[in-house]
């Protein structure tokens, strides 16, 4: 492992503000790009640096999310070698990396072990290391597969080793739609970093990073299917101007489907943009004045335009000002903006004005400047139609086309098992059919179970899932909370039980937003499938 240490050595690099000694690490993702850590690059007015072979470059901040705590670097260097991504993890696995520190600005290395996750998912949690002020940023070489796996961000505690918090390798995919192309081209070419794993591993099952499978994965590493909405969006996007809208109750892949279309629309060479507004915390969801500032940071932040806190940017009025003045005449003009969990704004006040901005730069022929805007693209994704929030709010509606993102077609739990090497029988498929109702999240956990656990018998498996120790006891347990905490949410979930109509569209949107019912053709709902009919009968009072 020592040959593979020393070739990720040579792609960390010490960060720093002009003279000032390095105060950050990071490291090479593909030719003349470096990823760090935003908190590590976020003083606006002083020029960043990296230091290479010992001298100071010039580094432009290219791409960042402040909420996310990405920072894409561009820097003029010819030859260097580039770190080589792989999400995969599991408890207990050490991982090893090396980042700078107050007391050795030249860096020195540190070793962790993978606890699991927090935040939802969103951070990794390791335990046994001390990281310290200057790792931020510090790539993480997990040692079980040879494959960097995450940026270091945060310690958990400054004296003692108790680990540390880390963003996954994933997360940079999905911010970066065309990090993996990047990844693919570049380690294509150089073989060095698979050559080296070759001469350790010393095995020709060796399991290779995600990047030489992204044919068959989605962009964060993830198996992946493609849908029939995808062609349906795509070909909407090529061809017409009206905004799209992606819905789908729960965990349907309307994430995955947004990400495709900034892939297929960069391809094109256009401009994209992803803001997701589950990332808001609840200054910015509740104050408009805040909410501007972070909608327009983060368009700065993912375009390059460098952001000045003295921009005024309280109203819509000043979102348009703002767009209109540093990006949409920007070449290429052609922009595509994706929005993520919109639903996540509709309680705040601004809800409805920010519908309102969003219209008036959609309907181009009602524009006075229509000629700048006329090649803006529009792309939601929330878990209803539109139509739906606004007749809650009392609002005022957004033309869009509405591509429905529904439940998984035995064809397609067929195709998704296959990519583990699953065959299931047609009796299989008739109880994931009968328990799960296609519900993507609920077969996806359920296929990785069948794979990686010694329980083979699906119909064991799903006897049990209802369970506090099944397969998705966690899961049923988290909705059972969220809904008993909800009046309005429990009140309608028992109407569904006792097969009663919901009697407001408040009562429709909780339950469709949580992904518990589904509507029938007769116009009435009924509990998603199998298992929530039988865990809510036992357990809702």
């Amino acid at each position: 492992m020592d040959e593979l240490k020393e070739l990720f050595h040579r792609c960390i690099v010490p960060i720093q503000y002009d003279h000032h000694l390095p105060h950050g690490t990071g490291f090479f993702v593909s030719p003349n790009l470096v990823l760090t850590c935003y908190h590590c690059v976020s003083d606006s007015k002083q020029p960043i640096f990296i230091r290479w072979k010992n001298s100071p470059i010039v580094a432009g901040l290219e791409n960042y999310s402040e909420e996310l705590d990405l920072a894409f670097l561009e820097v003029d260097i010819k030859q260097h070698p580039c770190v080589l991504f792989d999400p995969e993890i599991d408890v207990d696995n050490l991982v090893y990396s090396f980042g700078v520190t107050k007391t050795n600005p030249t860096g020195e290395s540190f070793s962790l072990r993978f606890e699991g996750y927090s935040n939802s998912f969103k951070y990794y949690k390791f335990k046994e290391g001390n990281v310290v002020p200057g790792n931020s940023g510090a790539p993480l070489l997990n040692l079980h597969t040879g494959y960097v796996c995450g940026i270091t961000r945060t310690t958990r505690d400054l004296r003692f080793d108790l680990g540390a918090g880390a963003i996954p390798c994933s997360t940079a995919f999905e911010f970066r739609q065309d990090l993996l192309t990047r990844q693919l081209e570049y380690h294509n070419a150089n073989t060095d970093w698979e050559t080296t794993l070759d001469r350790h591993f010393k095995s020709p099952l060796r399991r290779k990073s995600f990047v030489f499978a992204s044919s068959a994965k989605s962009s964060s590493g993830e198996v992946y299917i493609e849908r029939p909405a995808e062609s349906i969006a795509e070909q909407h996007l090529r061809i017409y101007d009206q905004p799209l809208l992606i819905f789908g109750g729960g965990k349907v892949g309307k994430t995955k489907l947004l990400m495709k279309l900034l892939m297929s629309s960069k391809k094109l060479g256009k401009r994209t943009i992803y803001l997701d507004f589950n990332l808001l915390d609840n200054e910015r969801r509740m104050s408009a004045a805040a909410f501007y500032r972070f909608f327009c940071k983060e368009i700065a932040g993912q375009l390059g335009i460098k952001f000045l806190d003295e921009f005024d940017l309280d109203n819509i009025y000043d979102c348009k000002t703002f767009m209109e003045t540093f990006v949409i005449k920007a070449p290429p003009h052609s922009l595509v903006m994706a929005i993520d969990h919109l639903d996540k704004i509709v309680d705040s006040d601004f809800y409805s004005d920010f519908m309102v901005m969003l219209r008036m730069w959609t309907e181009n022929d009602k524009h006075p400047d229509q000629f700048i805007w006329t090649q803006f693209q529009l792309v939601l994704a929330a878990p209803v139609q539109l139509r739906l929030l606004f007749t809650m709010i009392n609002g005022s509606n957004l033309d869009s086309y509405p591509i429905p993102i529904g439940d998984f077609s035995r064809d397609e739990i067929s195709t998704l098992a296959a990519q583990f090497g699953i065959v299931f029988s047609e009796i299989d498929l008739e109880n994931i059919d009968k328990y799960l109702g296609g519900y993507p999240v609920l077969v996806s956990q359920l296929i990785k179970e069948y794979k990686y656990s010694n329980n083979n018998d699906i119909n064991a498996i799903l006897s049990k899932a209802i369970r506090h120790d099944g397969i998705f006891g966690e899961h049923l347990y988290s909705l059972l909370d969220r809904v008993q905490n909800n009046s309005i949410a429990r009140n309608a979930l028992l109407r569904v039980i006792n097969d009663m109509p919901l009697s407001s569209v408040q009562q429709q949107y909780l339950l469709l937003r949580w992904g518990l019912i589904k509507q029938m053709e007769n116009g009435r709902f009924a509990l998603r499938c199998g298992i929530y009919k039988d865990f809510f009968k036992e357990h809702l009072v």
